[in-house]
């Protein structure tokens, strides 16, 4: 019994770096928690949350477009696509920079992508990932895809993209956890 349980042992930390056990999904009765006040990231390594929990200035996924507005103003810019879906991009009114892309589609928040330019508001956020980094924080991404200007690893379960540019995290998205 003793020699069973330390083969257990011995084989669980030839386990790789990534994540070893399943990810837990919060219930609906979790708190609600802000970007730019709680330390989502560390959440959701913890897989005590997912996107579905996490505002942005008090919007978050699957709120509606007439919400965005009233709680965030008018935006900046914005891009229509033929689907019928938009972006609306939030700036900061000193730099100019981009903080953040709401995307909407049929009406609903769909994805929030957080850009460098809002960094500074979200005090527990550690700059400059690295891709190995991302892949110890969150584990194996669910999907990794190529844009034009990012590689994206993207974490279903969490609701989570990165986005990667020269192996280091040049923003992250929150989206749908699935």
């Amino acid at each position: 019994m003793v020699m069973a349980a330390l083969a257990v042992v011995l084989v669980a930390s030839c386990v790789p770096l990534e994540k070893k056990i399943p990810r837990v999904l919060p219930n609906k009765t979790m708190e609600v928690k802000e970007l730019t006040k709680d330390d989502v990231f560390l959440l959701m390594d913890r897989d005590e949350i997912n996107s579905s929990f996490v505002k942005v200035k008090g919007v978050g996924i699957g709120d509606s477009d007439e919400s965005v507005i009233t709680k965030l103003g008018r935006p900046k810019s914005f891009e229509s696509f033929e689907q019928g879906s938009v972006n609306l991009r939030f700036e900061d009114p000193m730099t100019n920079d981009t903080e953040f892309i709401v995307h909407i589609d049929d009406g609903k928040v769909e994805r929030i992508a957080i850009k460098p330019g809002f960094y500074d508001e979200i005090p527990h956020l550690r700059l400059n990932y690295t891709k190995e980094e991302v892949t110890l924080a969150f584990g194996k991404p669910t999907r990794v895809s190529d844009t034009k200007f990012y590689h994206i690893y993207e974490y279903d379960d969490l609701g989570l993209e990165i986005y990667l540019k020269a192996r280091k995290m040049a923003g992250f998205g929150l989206i749908r956890s699935k």
